[in-house]
């Protein structure tokens, strides 16, 4: 005779059964059989062996160093007044204060060469 525990564990998996309807999906899955189609590849027909031989390559002699393009890192940022800024900012969102938008900045890697930075002007501001 089952005990109180094992019936409210059966009533309790009966109930989770069906809200999931995991006992349908299971009454429906041995009643309709899926059919495996079995697929099989063709048949290639046998090609000869490559010969072994020996590989060879084109010897191209590098290029001095020091002329090649790149950046010497770290990137520092010299003079603080080289800096452009773009006529049209951004403002925050309660109006009290204001960011200029950065144009351009001057760049000095640490081979010594300069760059320059160019940053896209901020789109329009959208008025709701």
């Amino acid at each position: 005779m089952p005990s109180l525990a094992d019936e409210r564990r059966a009533i309790g998996r009966s109930m989770v059964q069906q809200r999931t309807g995991q006992s349908t999906v299971d009454a429906l899955n041995r009643v309709v059989t899926r059919q495996k189609i079995q697929k099989k590849l063709r048949q290639l027909d046998p090609r000869g062996v490559i010969p072994a031989q020996r590989g060879r390559a084109d010897y191209v002699e590098a290029r001095p160093g020091g002329s090649g393009s790149g950046v010497a890192w770290p990137l520092t940022e010299a003079d603080y007044a080289l800096r452009e800024y773009h006529s049209q900012g951004e403002y925050t969102s309660d109006g009290l204060f204001y960011f200029p938008a950065v144009k351009k900045i001057v760049f000095t890697d640490s081979a010594g060469a300069v760059g320059e930075v160019f940053l896209a002007s901020p789109p329009a501001p959208v008025t709701p």
